[in-house]
């Protein structure tokens, strides 16, 4: 008698076992079938399935500074930052399948962040490299624009002691940052 309670309950708990294994199965039959036509993938990236190429030409520099090489500076720290990212592969722009193009629009190259000194020999000891960059991402393949966004980001060096080496660490800490965020824009944020 005891060993056919424990029979039947053993019979109850595989068959509710079995009731929960083919739910959870049909689940997810359902959500991996409604993803079916879903142009995007789970690979880590959030790039639609026919983005294999992105060409990046050139920044632009409207901002009117004319710091030397500023462009060019900047435009191959977002191209290093895709080649690091892996997702995209670089192509020329008559054949990728997305364009990543920018214009510097503002450089302030001297914002005071801190002040000592007192009366009328007040003086700057920490100084922001600041710039604003408009970019805009095209998606070849559909014909259409995906995003167009402003990023400003900055650098901050002394402003005593070191001069240009300082002032050049400012600058370098900006491109970087502005760098990460359109790169991480591109992968991610549309």
């Amino acid at each position: 008698m005891v060993c056919e309670k424990t029979h039947k309950k053993n019979t109850r708990l595989s068959v509710m076992f079995l009731f929960y294994r083919l739910a959870y199965f049909c689940t997810l039959v359902v959500a991996l079938s409604g993803c079916a036509g879903c142009p995007y993938s789970f690979s880590g990236a959030a790039v639609p399935d026919h983005w294999k190429t992105i060409a990046v030409p050139l920044f632009d520099d409207a901002s009117s500074y004319g710091e030397p090489g500023l462009r060019e500076r900047l435009t191959n720290a977002v191209i290093e930052k895709i080649q690091q990212d892996n997702i995209l592969q670089l192509g020329d722009v008559a054949s990728a399948d997305v364009v990543l193009k920018a214009t510097i629009t503002s450089v302030q190259p001297e914002k005071a962040l801190a002040i000592s000194g007192q009366g009328n020999m007040e003086q700057a000891s920490r100084l922001r490299f600041e710039i604003s960059v408009t970019v805009q991402l095209d998606d070849k393949v559909l014909n259409k624009q995906v995003w167009r966004k402003t990023f400003t980001n900055y650098g901050d060096y002394e402003a005593t002691g070191g001069g240009a080496s300082q002032r050049e660490h400012g600058i370098e800490q900006a491109i970087e940052k502005l760098s990460e965020d359109i790169v991480l824009e591109t992968v991610s944020g549309w």
